[in-house]
């Protein structure tokens, strides 16, 4: 097994989980975005109000892949780390990988198949890697991610299901949870379901899918999530979110 370069991914939440709310991560697509969302992204980096940037989605492609990659190292200042949806498409250059582990469904591919296909060149990579447990919740309707996993969410009333996942994933090894109620959610992770994990789970909570408001964030970050993901909502209107964005983080510093 080769060194890893740096720890910056194990640094951004480690930090995240001693501040006094909840850091912020752009989820960028490749395939998605456009002009106008980059420049946004720019002034929310420069701005404060953006903390990192995850990079990957559940489609995409390589030449999308690199042309949007070389441009971000570019023009952004914050760390940017691997989001994808297949392991084997992670950018050399990436400073750490959120490697996901689907442990709310039953897809062996997606538990630990790809993993393994991809555990040779992760290896050759030398880039950090945070085991992740990644636990689909329903968000409202069917998220791009249950479709192409052929996997169910949780139910948003199980919060014990929840906890119960999560916990296993612990017990494996797994150094972050990820709550993700899907790309373009009509509701955010329930906040109770939040708080419960928080409250009882000595690792890290990155939450993600359907935020779209201040107020949801700061629901959110009082909860107990140490980072908050957001995608779609930045895709649709990202003046928007970068509002949104300088709001909460501004009632935080207040």
């Amino acid at each position: 097994m080769k060194c890893v370069n740096s720890v910056v991914l194990s640094k951004f939440l480690q930090q995240a989980v001693q501040g006094n709310s909840a850091s912020v991560a752009l989820l960028v697509d490749p395939s998605s975005q456009v002009e106008e969302g980059m420049s946004c992204l720019v002034k929310g980096v420069e701005e404060g109000w953006v903390d990192a940037v995850f990079y990957g989605g559940s489609l995409r492609t390589h030449s999308e892949e690199e042309v949007q990659w070389n441009s971000l190292r570019q023009r952004i200042q914050v760390p940017i780390f691997a989001f994808p949806s297949n392991a084997l498409q992670v950018h050399p250059t990436a400073d750490g990988l959120l490697h996901l582990s689907l442990v709310s469904g039953r897809n062996p591919d997606y538990l630990v198949g790809r993993h393994v296909e991809a555990a040779i060149y992760l290896d050759e990579l030398g880039i950090e890697i945070v085991p992740t447990a990644y636990l689909l919740i329903d968000g409202g309707k069917v998220s791009t991610t249950s479709y192409i996993t052929n996997t169910l969410p949780i139910p948003r009333d199980k919060v014990e299901v929840a906890y119960a996942t999560a916990l296993a994933g612990v017990q494996l090894g797994m150094k972050a949870i990820y709550l993700e109620a899907g790309s373009g959610a009509d509701k955010v992770v329930p906040i109770n379901m939040v708080k419960a994990l928080s409250s009882k789970l000595d690792v890290p909570i990155i939450v993600g899918g359907g935020i779209r408001s201040a107020e949801q964030m700061q629901a959110l970050s009082q909860a107990g999530a140490d980072v908050l993901v957001i995608g779609n909502a930045f895709e649709e209107n990202p003046f928007q979110v970068i509002d949104d964005l300088r709001t909460f983080k501004c009632a935080v510093k207040a």
